[in-house]
């Protein structure tokens, strides 16, 4: 605890000022945030790794569209108790230890999906995969906001999901060029899964939990123990629901075609539109290029709206988010350009659209925050 000193030599209390100062610095926060994003990138590559490979794979297995539907499906439904439980264990041992955890888990579940040689193992394996990797990214999220402080916390997520999305956009179209050999699938998620392994170790070697609250004005006084106590319970999670505008936005996410184009995409152009498989994957680069500026765009626009529109500001621009994807969606797939370059630009307003998604505050009962 840090405490300043009277002229007796007595101590009290820190000042908010000096509270302020400890809250923005908080130890090993940019470490941590190079070492989360490592982890993320590694941990989204091997996530989308059926899906970039699908094609292949589905020749290879004798595979259609549903059933990658049901990969889909089913990896999205493990995530959803998959997803708080890894967060309770985190709570109950520590955050390092989940993520390190389903890092290994992970790249395991990856490799021996490599050796898939029917749908079935495929899908057994994939189902926990996705079980395993659902773990990382809320813990990533906590640990980021308890690292920065409400200055730099912004800039800090900026950074954390563009720096991801473009490096996960190089490597995409680089792991889609193994579909060009006999078993390259395989040879994708052996690669991918022994990588996930090696960074389990950095993270195991790197990462330092800042502790939960470390960054907050109100807490910085408070060991990491005390601080620690400070848990979520069951009532303070479903209190949630009852903000009108995080429920809008999650029947919005349910019916949001973002997620059909990041799925069922490659598949399309490759079934629908008669393109190889490595070729395809050629989209996924603007995809990254335009997820990253409508990370970083976004955030500086609904900074920009809250100070011109408080009240509708927000709101307006995630209307016109979703308007501008249906019209991208409608004239990037109804039509055959018979030219990948051509569905390369509308890829890139693709992920653009997506990453404007927005991102409700408990505080803040009837708006929410799109930064």
């Amino acid at each position: 605890m840090s405490t300043t000193h009277t002229s007796s030599g007595g101590a009290h209390p820190p000042t908010s000022e000096l509270r302020a100062q400890q809250a923005a610095r908080v130890p090993h926060r940019w470490r941590n945030l190079i070492t989360l994003t490592g982890i993320t990138v590694v941990d989204s590559t091997e996530a989308g790794l059926t899906t970039t490979l699908f094609p292949t794979i589905a020749r290879a297995l004798g595979l259609d569209n549903g059933h990658l539907g049901i990969l889909a499906a089913v990896g999205k439904v493990i995530a959803v108790p998959f997803g708080p439980a890894w967060v309770w264990l985190a709570s109950r041992t520590s955050r390092r230890f989940v993520l390190v955890m389903t890092t290994v888990l992970a790249g395991v579940f990856g490799i021996a999906a490599g050796f898939a040689q029917d749908f079935t193992v495929l899908l057994i394996f994939n189902t926990c995969m996705a079980a395993a990797l659902i773990g990382g990214q809320p813990i990533a999220n906590a640990v980021i906001s308890d690292s920065f402080d409400d200055k730099s916390r912004g800039k800090a997520v900026g950074m954390f999901y563009g720096v991801m999305a473009l490096l996960s956009s190089v490597l995409g179209p680089l792991i889609a060029q193994l579909s060009n050999f006999s078993d390259g699938w395989r040879w994708g998620m052996w690669i991918i899964g022994a990588v996930c392994l090696v960074v389990s170790a950095l993270v195991f070697i790197f990462f330092k939990d800042p502790g939960i609250g470390a960054s907050e004005t109100q807490l910085v006084d408070m060991s990491a123990e005390q601080r620690d106590t400070v848990r979520p319970t069951i009532r303070s999670v479903l209190s949630l629901f009852a903000i009108r505008s995080f429920s809008i936005m999650l029947l919005s996410r349910l019916l949001s075609g973002h997620l059909l184009i990041a799925v069922f995409g490659l598949q399309f152009l490759v079934t629908e539109r008669g393109f190889s498989n490595a070729v395809a994957s050629i989209v996924l680069l603007p995809f990254g290029i335009g997820y990253f500026f409508g990370t970083f765009g976004g955030g500086f626009t609904t900074s920009w709206l809250d100070r011109v529109f408080p009240a509708r500001g927000r709101v307006a621009f995630l209307q016109i988010a979703q308007i501008l994807f249906a019209l991208v969606a409608y004239f990037g797939t109804q039509f055959d350009y018979g030219n990948i370059g051509v569905y390369a630009i509308f890829w890139g307003p693709y992920g653009s659209c997506s990453r404007i998604e927005p991102r409700c505050e408990p505080a803040d009962r009837d708006g929410c925050d799109t930064s």
